[in-house]
């Protein structure tokens, strides 16, 4: 409701959003759960992984993101599987200061889709997951094993 009241009335009128975020933080501190895909505040909020989704957002977020989550103090947030599409590889390369080749994206993304093709994988892929792919395709492409 602060949201939208904020967007008819163009302010939030001394509200602060904010807590919205401090709020959900205060009930996990309490053990009460709070759903994965609760609006704004669930973990899976402003979340992507669809590779349409994550070409839009990264052109353009509010071309998929309904407002700007860092008004609540969010990020958006995308990752990393089997619908992600090279998109999200480039995007996921570029966070950590690699170089996006061409020939890169493609060797992570046939690594990636061999591990959900294969029933290696169902979820999403962490860090650490994509990290280990991307060093064992570095020491292959500059030919060390």
């Amino acid at each position: 409701m602060v949201i939208w009241y904020a967007r008819l009335r163009g302010s939030f009128d001394g509200m602060n959003p904010r807590v919205i975020s401090k709020i959900a933080e205060e009930f996990r501190s309490l053990n009460y759960p709070v759903p994965r895909y609760q609006p704004l505040v669930g973990e899976n909020a402003f979340t992507t992984a669809a590779g349409i989704h994550v070409d839009a957002q990264l052109k353009n977020p509010m071309t998929y993101l309904s407002m700007d989550p860092t008004v609540i103090g969010r990020e958006a947030n995308i990752l990393v599987g089997p619908y992600s599409g090279r998109s999200s590889i480039e995007y996921w390369l570029k966070k950590r200061g690699i170089e996006p080749t061409p020939q890169l994206i493609d060797a992570v993304y046939k690594r990636i889709m061999h591990l959900y093709d294969n029933g290696l994988r169902r979820e999403p892929l962490g860090d650490e997951e994509l990290n280990n792919i991307l060093n064992d395709i570095m020491m292959s492409l500059t030919g060390q094993t």
